[in-house]
């Protein structure tokens, strides 16, 4: 089975993943790190112009559900990826060297706010349902939750160290601080909850993930699942293969749109393969040496020749 068609729309959000090679877990106990993901990823924020709705990092993983209104999703994950994998090899002492990335981030369209909503708990909640804490406030990994329902804004620097390194060269009396670039993480409320003062926001999310926190716990108990506890995470060795995970290969099948509503889901894979059959045309008009037009929202292969 061949990949899907990556499809960029600014009417809709995403729920992306991306995971470690083997699952490894990189992301571990280790503030440093974290501190220097949010910085690049409010870099980029601000760059691409990004909604972000929930950043939730996992030992081997992480969960991001943003909207992208100028159709550069791609170009965003390919900075945010490359960053945090040189990241890692630059905080994390255990990193022998090679891939971080398993593959390339999965995407899945959230058409609507209801799905939007949905998946933002899914990501939120994601080290209970995983079995690693009765309560995201217990996990010691980075969950945007609680800036996002306070309002919290994360202010970060960023040293231009290639062009202060350029610069140098040539003056050795320039500043660093003049490279120092400063960055602001600010997440979007839920749409529909924006004339919500910031107390009645933050009640009605706190009890809505209360709620749905507690249907998780119920289902675990009844499959006899616990947690390890805080101490015991604290001890897993960064680096180390998870004792469980999920397992998917590059040409697994995976659902191209997550939503709770089956007409949705119809009317989405009607859109989605009348697409796909337009790009499929133009590829074969490539192929034929003939100009060609690729749907609005798909990447055509570069240097060619293209109908305005």
């Amino acid at each position: 089975m061949g990949q899907s068609l990556r499809i960029e729309n600014k009417d809709w959000s995403s729920f992306v993943t991306t995971r470690t090679c083997q699952s490894r877990l990189w992301f571990l106990n280790n503030p440093k790190l974290t501190e220097r993901i949010l910085a690049y990823l409010a870099k980029y924020q601000t760059i691409y112009r990004v909604k972000i709705y929930q950043f939730t990092i996992m030992g081997n993983h992480y969960n991001l559900v943003a909207k992208f209104p100028y159709r550069n999703r791609a170009r965003f994950m390919r900075d945010l990826n490359a960053i945090i994998a040189r990241l890692v090899g630059r905080y994390v002492p255990e990193f022998e060297g090679g891939r971080v990335w398993s593959r390339r981030y999965s995407e899945q369209p959230l058409v609507k706010v209801e799905d939007l909503e949905h998946w933002l708990y899914y990501a939120a909640l994601n080290p209970v349902s995983s079995g690693l804490a009765a309560s995201p406030k217990d996990y010691q990994g980075y969950n945007s939750f609680w800036d996002a329902i306070g309002g919290v804004r994360r202010k970060f620097k960023i040293i231009n160290r290639a062009d202060f390194n350029s610069a140098r060269r040539y003056n050795s009396k320039i500043k660093l601080s003049d490279y120092t670039e400063q960055y602001e993480l600010a997440y979007d409320r839920l749409p529909g909850y924006e004339s919500m003062s910031n107390v009645e926001y933050r009640c009605v999310m706190l009890d809505k993930l209360e709620v749905i926190r507690t249907e998780i716990l119920e289902r675990m108990r009844a499959a006899g699942k616990g947690f390890p506890g805080p101490g015991k995470l604290a001890q897993t060795k960064v680096g180390a293969l998870p004792r469980k995970t999920k397992r998917s290969e590059r040409n697994s099948k995976r659902p191209l749109i997550l939503t709770l509503c089956q007409r949705t889901r119809r009317k989405f894979l009607d859109f989605y393969f009348s697409i796909r059959a337009a790009f499929t045309e133009a590829r074969e008009r490539l192929r034929r040496g003939e100009p060609a037009r690729f749907p609005q929202g798909t990447y055509h292969p570069p240097g060619i020749l293209l109908v305005e």
